[in-house]
């Protein structure tokens, strides 16, 4: 086959929004999927007739207007979701708290500093002159745990369990774990919506439209570069060679078992350990704490902490964090289950999977009997459908060094990589992808 001008591993949001650039900018590009369909963990998935789950992802992100001035096309922005606390068959609202969100929107803000200016000495001398005073609260909050800040905020007891959540399923970090606050301060910028599917579909759609080839149950074996340039092997294929590759994999997989280690020695450790199990239920009836959209099961600070220790040890936790999505216009409902092991004694049988979805369901009332259908995707089997090493969600752990110290996007000549070490998109979809394309155009550009 003819040679593309730019080869994309990956059709999740960045490989699209990605292949929509370099296709718009007159680059023959080709983007290459494993799996059946485009979308990776932000894609529809249908479990049941009738029924479908929107993505993989607890706590999808907004879609910023970056994205589509960038492409020239009006992207459906999802509604932004409220979370509702339960507590004995009622729900309560969880309430936002200011000073976390400004103090989380001012992280973002250094670690926005561009990535030549990464080194903490550089990042200081950066700050300094213009976020003095924020900086200097973020210094004392960064390090503490996530019970710590809490408490200091002297919030109610409700509104810590349930703030306390969400760490949970970004970094293997239980509450008084240390910087478990730097996860609080970024989620409390994030508005949560039902999943990005409906994006995936119209980046898709704009993709092909502006002359993009996209090749699904094509997984890519290795990248390799020699005297005749950059190619990909494809499993059962030939080479694919092409002036530029962009990679949009986790950087798990793309450090373990694409690339030659040497070019990677230098990386960050990628430590992506998924704690997040997925159960979808298709049911014939919604009970009434359940119509509010998104709800979340948060057990009491210690029992949170006791839910990692089960994991730790590759146990089945008696309780465990729950945040519990209910799709529109169907009656399904998607339980991210968060403290959850990847690899459990004995295995993930039959047998333990029936414990773990027992245990889910004895945390919600009146959902038993009204069961259609019923699927369970653990930490193992996410890492295996979709090649994300470790089962993460995320495809990484955002803890501080990882946010500090990132991978660089450009691993060697023309060979770029698309991610959230690469690039800072922080909490915007498709953005990482973005950016990578400005890049290799920005090269691409230079040449001549």
């Amino acid at each position: 086959m003819k040679s593309p001008d730019v080869i994309i591993i990956g059709a999740g949001t960045n490989g699209l929004a990605a292949a929509t650039v370099l296709a718009k900018a007159g680059m023959d590009t080709l983007v290459l999927e494993k799996r059946a369909h485009a979308g990776g963990l932000s894609a529809y998935h249908t479990f049941a007739p009738g029924h479908h789950i929107p993505g993989f992802r607890p706590y999808p992100g907004k879609i910023g207007n970056t994205l589509s001035k960038a492409l020239g096309i009006t992207l459906s922005e999802p509604q932004t979701t409220t979370t509702y606390g339960l507590r004995e068959k009622e729900t309560y609202p969880i309430r936002p708290v200011p000073d976390l969100a400004h103090a989380g929107k001012v992280l973002k803000k250094i670690l926005g500093i561009p990535l030549e200016q990464s080194s903490l000495r550089r990042k200081s001398t950066w700050v300094t002159p213009n976020l003095k005073t924020q900086a200097k609260n973020l210094a004392q909050w960064i390090p503490l745990s996530s019970i710590d800040l809490l408490n200091e905020l002297n919030l109610a007891g409700d509104q810590c369990n349930a703030l306390a959540v969400p760490p949970a399923a970004r970094t293997f970090g239980a509450p008084k774990s240390p910087f478990g606050a730097l996860q609080l301060l970024l989620h409390e910028t994030e508005q949560t919506t039902d999943g990005h599917a409906p994006l995936v579909r119209e980046l898709e759609i704009a993709a092909i439209s502006n002359g993009a080839t996209l090749r699904t149950n094509a997984r890519v074996e290795q990248i390799f570069c020699d005297t005749n340039g950059l190619h990909v092997m494809i499993r059962g294929g030939e080479p694919i060679y092409a002036r530029f590759i962009l990679a949009t994999c986790s950087p798990g997989m793309l450090k373990d078992h694409l690339l030659n280690p040497v070019l990677v020695h230098h990386w960050p450790p990628v430590r992506s350990r998924g704690t997040c199990a997925v159960l979808a239920l298709a049911l014939d009836g919604l009970p009434d704490w359940l119509k509010s959209g998104r709800v979340r099961i948060a057990p009491d600070l210690i029992m949170q902490e006791r839910a990692f220790d089960h994991v730790r040890y590759g146990q089945i936790p008696p309780r465990q964090s729950l945040e519990i999505v209910v799709p529109k216009g169907q009656h399904t409902v998607v339980i991210y289950a968060l403290q959850t092991p990847f690899n459990v004694s004995g295995g993930w049988t039959e047998s333990s999977r029936e414990l773990l979805m027992s245990r889910i369901l004895a945390q919600l009332p009146d959902l038993d009997n009204n069961i259609l259908a019923r699927q369970l995707w653990v930490p193992a089997d996410i890492a295996t459908e979709f090649g994300v090493p470790g089962g993460h969600t995320l495809h990484f752990e955002r803890d501080l060094d990882q946010l500090l110290f990132p991978a660089p996007d450009r691993l060697q000549p023309r060979l770029y990589w698309s991610g959230h070490f690469a690039n800072r998109e922080l909490g915007q979809a498709g953005v990482a992808g973005l950016l990578a394309a400005r890049k290799i155009l920005r090269k691409r550009n230079h040449r001549y």
